[in-house]
């Protein structure tokens, strides 16, 4: 018993010499420079063809932080295949590193703490070499839509709102099939506007007023590889509007597919409101649609348009 408690005092004394070695010798400098080239290569530097522009990562302080590295002022230009540089992602705080025990598995666990756009992101993600994710649990919380230069980039219109996810998943090593978990998405105080829907553009646009949607929420049970979206709503004061659809997962999670339908309703307090808002769908409606777009062929016995 004597001679195992030494080797166990030698063993501990050694690894925490180890570890405060690192502390203070590892080259963080160096590191920098290594971490933003391995994000820049993997977010597609070099592929944006003749006129594109490739992406760009800044750090600004580094330190360690456990089996890991924390910045703070991280900004990641997402690329662009056009001569406009792409959307801008900005940090506060941000946080990398791996569990130990998981270095000797074939799915290496990443854990990431996040304090961006008023709010904060923390995930613990495991994910096998070649990128599928075996099993993930995040949350998102208080993150300000209003603040997100990606979201007005993809919508076209600006959003508000305060962003809650939280999702745990445990895919398997056929994801299709053996998926499983919980999504849940919760929207406060959301709305939109004011701006121009661009792909109503075929109808002259539509040009709306601020939108209040009130709160979204959305939970997606996930079995077997597919999650189902039913009785999503937003009951806003301007705006009624359901979801429904299927979530297909993929163990590249960026590869998933998401297939939504939905309806949505304006009050009739909106629409007395904003006559020009009223004035807009009638001419829509009396129009037909063009291109595709067809408002009365939208538009239930009920006044909902899907």
């Amino acid at each position: 018993m004597k001679r195992a408690l030494r080797i166990a005092g030698y063993v501990a004394w050694f690894m925490a010499a180890f570890v405060v070695g690192v502390y203070l010798t590892f080259p963080l400098d160096e590191a920098k420079g290594a971490i933003i080239g391995l994000v820049e290569t993997q977010l597609g530097k070099g592929k944006q063809g003749t006129h594109g522009v490739d992406p760009v990562v800044r750090l600004g302080a580094l330190s360690l932080s456990g089996f890991g590295v924390a910045a703070e002022r991280v900004s990641i230009q997402l690329p662009s295949r056009n001569p406009d540089p792409g959307p801008t992602i900005d940090v506060d705080e941000l946080s990398v590193g791996v569990r130990p025990w998981s270095l000797f598995s074939d799915a290496k666990t990443v854990v990431i703490d996040a304090d961006l756009y008023g709010g904060s992101l923390s995930a613990v993600v495991s994910a096998d070499a070649k990128g599928a994710v075996h099993d993930a649990d995040i949350e998102v919380d208080d993150i300000d839509l209003g603040k997100i230069p990606l979201v007005l980039e993809r919508v076209g219109l600006p959003l508000a709102g305060k962003v809650e996810i939280d999702a745990e998943l445990e895919l398997g090593e056929t994801p299709e099939k053996d998926g499983e978990g919980s999504v849940r998405l919760t929207v406060k105080n959301a709305s939109v506007g004011p701006g121009n829907i661009k792909a109503l553009s075929a109808l002259g646009g539509f040009e709306i007023p601020v939108v209040d949607l009130g709160t979204l929420e959305v939970d997606i049970p996930i079995k077997q590889g597919k999650g189902t979206i039913a009785g999503a709503k937003v009951d806003g004061k301007d705006v009624q509007l359901e979801l429904f659809g299927d979530l297909f997962i993929k163990g590249k999670l960026q590869q998933s597919r998401l297939d939504i339908d939905g309806f949505f309703q304006p009050t009739a307090s909106f629409l007395e409101r904003e006559k020009k808002f009223q004035s807009l769908l009638e001419l829509g409606e009396k129009m037909g649609g063009t291109s595709g777009v067809s408002l009365p062929r939208a538009k239930d016995e009920e006044g909902r348009y899907y």
